[in-house]
């Protein structure tokens, strides 16, 4: 309807009555009716005057603000006397739902000087129920102060509550409240001239008897002499809905992230223990922490593989056992570790296979401790209350089971390669030492010598050997005799050797040294010499003894190498616990945040806003669980269980995709992306998930560390049986030192600076890469860019079945 339309319909030149359209400025538009001329009212919408600006402030000073509420859906009425003071206005504001742009309307009528409440004016009944009563979404009543009873009820008010309209009129207002026993009617019904009832979220019982929750305002209606009601209800039964399904969301989460802290905290003592039976008392004692009012106790399985010995125990009472731990014997512990699975007993007086260990117990949970396909022990928590532990506790406990297992088996490893270490140096040392005593005390040859035994003159020349010599040396029928001692040495050593017996004859001193002998057939092997000088009272010369000591560097090197792979997973651990500790901490820190935030002032944040930090709480959880999928895919890729579905894939298809994917979420005027392809259709056999993963994780890195506008290329191409693709950045370039460990997990090069990074992107598409049984290389320069290229097999050589696994 059109604006003069509207106003004639309203007012249709009804004496003592006038209406004035105005828009979402709060711009007059249009105004009708005779009452306009007697309040010096002219609204021409050329003017452009604002609907308050047409009243006196001291009047009515707060009208812009009335209206502007109006526009958003609160109607209001008020009274007030006119500029000469002669006769009193009734003033209504109510926005026009219906019309196509947001507009308002005043509705003006007089008001009897009389006092008996005539209305000179009026609202014709259809045109009040129309705008200010009829068209508002919330419900409205008109109630008789005097009965307490329903006058009036708009269409919603009808519908919502479930009352046919003519049942609904002259009904108690008590009757819709009956929790509150009449204190709320009556507080609404004592509403004064001037005054305005408000109450929030207050029980209203409909037709069906259900419950619906409403907010309510209530003024008297002034055109009635004081004595009805106006009452809006506004239906916030979802809103409430809602705000506790956010909280028990909220609740949710706190008590998730509760959970991994308890369980961070429970795992970090476990790479601190110095031995076995330390660590045990650690795990029980972390889980008594976490856990109110429980015993804890930890159980290894022996050596022999059927006997349980209790190592560790821990709690608010003592548990003691009443009968030995056999594996094949009675009880919930050897079940557990029978079965490899959790038993839990929510009442322990129901399961005959519980075995008493103390009276006050009412519920067990018993937790296998595996490691791989091997079950080292189990974790026994029994508590006095009935069904103590929940599936979440379960959970919790179980995923520390796995990894106190796992820290179970590595002290035991490292105590292994000690003890292995500690022999193997003592056997060493005696060695030496016998050495030393035989050289110092200038023993003579001795035949039965397992050394090969050598006596030389003065000069270095052999004059005599033992057996075992010669079968080490491999010289027969006297063939060394009279050549010089420097024929023993590989030539790189002969000179090392001749030297330390010269310094033996003129020290009158022992030498030791470990060189590489040279045997008569010109093999060489490790050996230990140790010279001594032979006193003048026996044959002058010098006695040296050869140790082949091959297996003996074997074992050392094998040692060293087994120290440096401990090292090197120490160093991946302390890598790990870093970068879970700083990726993990940023995410939960903004979680925390948008909870905070929500949970402080959500009744005051807009729909957008509130949907904004939901929005950023998803997007922070979806990155801590991408992360631990990159974390998992390498664990499958190191075990060996690669899944590996090849399909046929348009190659250069597949390229542009991911490319414009990247280029729809990146500022190409930052990070512009050049894609460039051969000319012919090539498919190709491909996983299409690891190819992603390839490409995504190299135009990822190129993005990252390129300055502002430099240009990343992507080229895609066939050379020869293979399908090849290059990424090549203008970014900051790859160390030289750093490039040989590009590969490793969790490694990352030292000129990164702050830019965030896992140090897993690399050795990711470096899986997916070898599980197309391709292969990937890279060349890069400092301050000059990096240029990756990736070769995969167009035709795979080996038929794969859909989710094969690689080994």
């Amino acid at each position: 309807m059109v604006p003069d339309k509207l106003l004639d319909t309203l007012v249709a030149n009804l004496p003592g009555t006038a209406a004035i359209l105005f828009d979402d400025d709060l711009r007059c538009v249009v105004a009708r009716g005779p009452l306009l001329a007697r309040l010096g009212i002219i609204c021409d919408s050329a003017d452009g005057q604002l609907v308050h600006e047409k009243f006196p402030a001291e009047m009515f000073g707060d009208l812009a603000h009335h209206c502007r509420a109006a526009l958003d859906g609160t109607p209001f009425v008020a009274n007030r006397v006119a500029k000469d003071t002669s006769f009193r206005i009734s003033i209504s504001a109510a926005s026009i739902p219906s019309t196509a742009a947001p507009m308002g309307v005043l509705l003006i009528y007089e008001i009897a000087p009389s006092g008996a409440g005539q209305v000179v004016g009026y609202v014709p009944d259809d045109a009040w129920r129309e705008v200010l009563f009829e068209r508002p979404p919330d419900l409205a009543l008109i109630v008789d102060r005097t009965t307490g009873r329903i006058e009036a009820a708009n269409h919603t008010a009808a519908t919502s509550l479930l009352y046919p309209r003519s049942s609904l009129v002259g009904k108690s207002l008590a009757a819709l409240f009956p929790a509150d026993q009449g204190a709320l009617s009556q507080s609404i019904l004592r509403v004064g001239p001037g005054d305005r009832f408000n109450g929030n979220a207050h029980a209203i019982v409909r037709a069906d008897q259900t419950t619906r929750l409403v907010d309510i305002s209530a003024e008297l209606v002034p055109w009635a002499d004081d004595s009805a009601v106006f009452i809006r209800l506004r239906d916030v039964t979802e809103r409430h809905h809602t705000a506790y399904a956010l909280q028990k969301s909220e609740q949710a989460l706190r008590r998730k992230i509760a959970e991994l802290e308890a369980l961070y905290h429970a795992t970090s003592v476990l790479f601190n223990a110095e031995s076995l039976e330390e660590l045990a008392q650690q795990i029980v004692e972390a889980v008594v922490r976490e856990f109110d009012n429980v015993y804890c106790g930890l159980v290894l399985v022996e050596k022999d593989a059927h006997t349980l010995r209790r190592v560790a125990r821990a709690g608010s009472y003592v548990v003691q056992p009443s009968v030995p731990l056999n594996i094949n014997g009675p009880g919930l512990i050897p079940v557990a570790v029978r079965s490899g699975n959790l038993i839990y007993v929510p009442r322990v007086a129901d399961d005959g296979r519980y075995v008493p260990g103390n009276l006050r117990t009412q519920s067990e949970l018993v937790v296998p401790l595996h490691t791989g396909q091997k079950i080292v022990g189990a974790l026994d928590l029994q508590s006095p209350e009935v069904d103590a532990f929940s599936q979440q506790d379960q959970y919790v406990i179980w995923a520390f089971a796995e990894r106190s297992a796992v820290a179970i088996e590595n002290i035991r490893l490292n105590d292994e390669v000690r003890r292995y270490a500690a022999d193997l140096e003592n056997l060493v040392s005696q060695r030496t030492a016998q050495l030393h005593r035989i050289t110092e005390r200038v023993l003579a040859i001795l035949n039965n010598s397992s050394d090969g035994i050598v006596l030389a003159r003065t000069d270095g020349s052999i004059r005599q050997v033992n057996p075992a010599f010669e079968e080490m040396f491999g010289y027969q029928d006297d063939k060394a005799f009279g050549e010089s001692i420097g024929i023993l040495a590989d030539s790189a050593y002969r000179g090392v050797l001749e030297a330390a017996c010269e310094a033996t004859v003129n020290s009158k001193q022992p030498e030791r040294l470990e060189l590489i002998a040279r045997r008569a057939d010109g093999t060489t092997f490790n050996a230990d010499v140790a010279l001594s000088f032979i006193p003048e009272d026996h044959a002058t010369g010098i006695v040296g003894s050869f140790r082949d000591v091959t297996e003996h560097k074997k074992a050392e090197e094998a040692l060293r190498a087994t120290l440096a792979k401990e090292r090197e997973l120490n160093e991946l651990k302390s890598l790990f616990v870093s970068m879970i500790s700083h990726e993990f901490r940023t995410p939960l820190t903004a979680i925390q945040m948008s909870t905070n935030t929500l949970e402080r002032y959500i009744d005051r944040l807009s729909p957008e806003k509130r949907a904004k930090r939901f929005n950023s709480i998803s997007k922070q959880i979806k990155h801590m669980v991408n992360l631990l999928e990159d974390v998992l895919l390498i664990g499958r890729a190191e075990a060996g269980r690669v899944v590996f579905e090849p399909v046929p894939v348009n190659f250069y298809q597949f390229c542009q995709e991911i490319v414009e994917d990247f280029r729809n979420n990146t500022d190409q005027d930052k990070y512009p992306i050049l894609y460039r392809r051969g000319e012919d259709e090539v498919t190709i056999q491909a996983d299409e998930k690891l190819l992603r993963q390839i490409i995504t994780n190299l135009l990822s890195n190129a993005i990252k560390y390129s300055p502002e506008g430099g240009q990343i290329v992507l080229d895609a191409g066939v050379a020869g049986d293979n399908a090849v693709l290059s990424v090549r950045d203008q970014g900051l370039g790859i160390p030289d030192k750093d490039q040989q460990r590009l590969f490793i997990a969790f490694h990352r090069a030292v000129n990164v600076g702050s830019i965030p990074g896992t140090g897993l992107g690399l050795l990711i598409a470096k899986h997916a890469v070898e599980a197309h049984s391709g292969s990937i290389e890279f060349e890069s320069e400092l301050n000059v860019g990096t240029t990756f290229v990736v070769k995969l097999p167009i035709r795979q050589s080996i038929e794969f079945a859909p989710g094969d696994t690689l080994l």
